[in-house]
């Protein structure tokens, strides 16, 4: 697994910096690193032939379009759709377990504290694992379930998207990504939750996410509609 972000590159060194991001990890996430670690070693030090092969093109929605037609069941058996929450502002979340960028938003709380602005706000807020069934991030419906429960994550509905179909209609390409859906089914906002990988939670971080959802909740246009995203690669 590569992993990308802004003015860092893990050449000569890939591994030792992995782990130096590992370690920051606590809490319950903790033990489900341990358990991947050997995975995301393997993955980063000697990438797979399907890594180095040419990847399939994924669509880019432009902000303003209608969004993606979302139809899916949830790892609860709901039915789940877009046109269901039409009229209320939608965000969907790209996730994965082994990324250790996804991991420092939940380990220190600011993925679940944004999770919870929102939804209170009345935002729909839906979770999504593009992962490949062989892939070190797939999970299972009852591992999504645990995982949901080992890091308080509490949204409305958690999807996986074993095909990549959902993916690649949004073009998601690195876990974490939001993508934010406005009240009439168009595309307000896509990239990066904040500016903020390594999770240094300074002064000066710009939480792109949560002032797009402000911007639409004044009924404004989001000001900074399109950010561009850093994590791990989506898992096709």
């Amino acid at each position: 697994m590569t992993i990308f972000a802004p003015g860092r590159s893990l050449a000569g060194g890939r591994v030792r910096a992995l782990l130096q991001t590992m370690r920051h990890v606590r809490g319950p996430l903790a033990g489900l690193f341990l358990f991947a670690a050997p995975l995301l070693v393997a993955s980063v030090a000697a990438p797979s032939a399907s890594a180095r092969t040419e990847p399939r093109p994924l669509e880019h929605v432009a902000i303003g379009a209608p969004a993606p037609p979302l139809l899916a069941r949830d790892i609860g058996g709901r039915s789940l759709s877009l046109e269901g929450f039409r009229g209320r502002v939608v965000v969907l979340e790209w996730t994965n377990p082994v990324c250790p960028f996804t991991a420092k938003k939940y380990a220190k709380g600011a993925m679940q504290a944004l999770q919870r602005e929102a939804r209170a706000g009345g935002t729909v807020w839906i979770t999504i694992d593009t992962s490949a069934p062989a892939a070190p991030g797939h999970l299972t419906a009852a591992q999504a379930r645990a995982r949901m429960k080992a890091v308080g994550s509490r949204v409305d509905g958690f999807i996986l998207d074993e095909s990549g179909d959902l993916g690649r209609r949004y073009g998601a390409k690195t876990t974490p990504t939001v993508f934010v859906v406005d009240r009439s089914g168009r595309l307000a906002y896509q990239g990066a939750v904040d500016d903020d990988p390594y999770g240094e939670e300074g002064p000066k971080v710009m939480a792109y996410a949560r002032a797009a959802l402000d911007d639409l909740a004044r009924g404004h246009t989001v000001r900074n509609a399109e950010t561009r995203p850093y994590g791990c690669p989506v898992e096709y």
